[in-house]
């Protein structure tokens, strides 16, 4: 009973295998796939710390830095990417680091990075509103 319990395992393994081999697909169908189920779907990130990272980097308001969160190849985060990939609803967070808690200005530093998203968002509400 023992032998034919093992048997039975054996074979019902095989043949799942053969069925997973006929699911697997190549890399360019997943691909499309992908892309097309996030142009479909509402999707939310709701963690972009696009803020800090500009300030980290000396952000500037005016005209000419203005293109860093439209497009860049830099940070995990900016507009062009973001709407290729389907994202829908980014949620910027304001990552304030733990330094401040102990040397005080969080909440200072917190509103020069919801001033600069704000004042970002105003010059090119096309395409952060």
């Amino acid at each position: 009973m023992k032998n034919r319990i093992i048997h039975l395992v054996f074979i019902w393994s095989l043949t799942a295998c053969a069925v997973n081999k006929q699911l697997i697909v190549d890399d360019a169908q997943r691909l499309n796939l992908a892309n097309e189920l996030a142009q479909k779907f509402i999707i939310t990130d709701g963690h972009v710390d696009l803020p800090y990272r500009l300030t980290v980097k000396n952000f500037k308001l005016e005209r000419a830095y203005l293109g860093i969160p439209i497009e860049t190849q830099e940070g995990d985060f900016d507009y062009v990417r973001a709407k290729k990939g389907g994202l829908d609803a980014p949620f910027m967070s304001i990552y304030i680091p733990a330094s401040y808690q102990e040397q005080g200005g969080a909440k200072a530093f917190a509103d020069q990075l919801i001033d600069m998203m704000t004042g970002i968002a105003g010059r090119i509400p096309t395409n952060l509103q």
